[in-house]
């Protein structure tokens, strides 16, 4: 069943025994296995406007005021802040019973010391290094903690708001600070990317 819910991983570590079902051994190198025409990867995920019409509705339509909404910037101040490019946030997105789940998740699972990228190998993962600019613990919500019912709600919530379904999304990582612990300020790549997922958008 791994072949198939988690191939990336399964495809590199677990080669020989996906083979009869993934063609693991074509696929294990990350030109083939991460190209646009085997993602099936042949239109942008997003079209010209639709993420101006997407923040719009967050900041005007009734269904989303019970999320409290705050603008702090938007194109030209028009939904209101300062202008500049979209900044919004959903003050009540989540509350305090859910918030107790995710930390809950975090412990079911364990955290460890938080890590950034480093270089990638020849299978195409990324390396993980220690940095000193990031002193935090983490822990990713998978398995048993996706599935604890608070969590599962939030995931639900955010498909709904964001129209985007959740096996497009990264796992909850959930962070741990001590005190004096902290993340310095970063931006989120470092580079262009131009592999097949593309930039984040949000």
């Amino acid at each position: 069943g791994s072949c198939w819910s988690s191939p990336g991983w399964m495809i590199v570590h677990c080669c020989q025994s996906c083979d009869p079902h993934l063609q693991s051994a074509k696929l294990i190198d990350p030109k083939v296995r991460c190209s646009n025409a085997h993602l099936n990867i042949t239109d942008p995920a997003w079209a010209k406007g639709d993420l101006q019409r997407l923040f719009a509705s967050w900041a005007t339509e009734e269904e989303f005021k019970g999320y409290t909404p705050v603008v702090l910037s938007s194109p030209g101040g028009e939904f209101g802040g300062r202008d500049g490019p979209w900044v919004l946030t959903f003050d009540t997105f989540f509350n305090a019973a859910e918030a107790d789940a995710l930390i809950r998740g975090g412990q079911m699972v364990g955290f460890e010391g938080s890590t950034n990228q480093g270089n990638t190998n020849e299978l195409g993962e990324k390396e993980k290094v220690v940095s000193t600019t990031r002193t935090s613990q983490n822990a990713w919500c998978i398995g048993a903690c996706e599935e604890i019912p608070e969590i599962d709600a939030i995931t639900a919530r955010i498909e709904k708001v964001t129209h985007i379904p959740r096996k497009h999304y990264e796992n909850f990582q959930i962070l741990k600070y001590q005190h004096k612990q902290f993340y310095r300020s970063h931006h989120d790549t470092a580079a262009r990317d131009t592999s097949p997922a593309g930039p984040r958008i949000m």
